[in-house]
């Protein structure tokens, strides 16, 4: 029973991905990064759709499962090159944020970070506070969003091999061997049953 067998191991990938999926999208709602969050919640359907199709051996599921895992993976190498400002991606977060001024969780709220901020007023408006300076981070934020955009490309990788062997196998079921005998594959496949009538 190997199809058994990677229908396990495309389960505990999905799975496994699917709870690096929440702890992402929780931390990308406290931080209101609204693009990570809108693909988060996009990500998190199509995984449990997939998640389905493995364990009802639904190849179709798992398909959309493997197409999207391509459009995933291409999004958070985008994300990472924006957290490390790469080519063309610059670090202003408005494309990230769709413009809500706000910032990644992690910026302020890191291992060790220590912010100091810079108390601003607006005429007309309450007064509001501006993070001023973030220092003694044990890891800067930007580098926990690339780690965090990595293990999403790690594991969609991982469900892209092993959803695609499954699919394979299960539009393909293992062939006949040739060497034998079609009446005796016949006998010991299709057992007659005796009716009573």
């Amino acid at each position: 029973m190997a199809c058994g067998t990677l229908r396990t191991w495309t389960m505990a990938i999905l799975i496994l991905q699917l709870v690096s999926l929440v702890e992402r999208i929780t931390f990308d709602f406290m931080g209101a990064v609204w693009a990570l969050i809108i693909g988060n919640f996009i990500a998190i359907l199509i995984t449990v759709i997939g998640t389905f199709g493995a364990y009802q051996f639904r190849p179709r599921y798992l398909i959309l499962y493997l197409i999207w895992s391509f459009a995933w993976i291409a999004c958070n190498i985008a994300v990472m090159l924006t957290y490390l400002e790469i080519s063309i991606f610059k670090q202003g977060g408005t494309v990230l944020t769709i413009n809500t001024e706000s910032e990644s969780w992690w910026k302020s709220n890191g291992i060790g970070c220590k912010v100091e901020y810079e108390s601003s007023s607006h005429t007309g408006s309450t007064s509001s506070t501006i993070i001023a300076r973030v220092t003694g981070c044990v890891l800067e934020y930007k580098y926990v969003e690339v780690i965090h955009a990595g293990i999403q490309c790690f594991f969609s990788v991982l469900g892209i091999i092993i959803g695609s062997i499954l699919t394979h196998r299960l539009y393909h079921p293992k062939a006949i061997d040739e060497s034998s005998n079609s009446a005796t594959y016949r006998s010991t496949n299709f057992q007659l049953r005796n009716v009573n009538l």
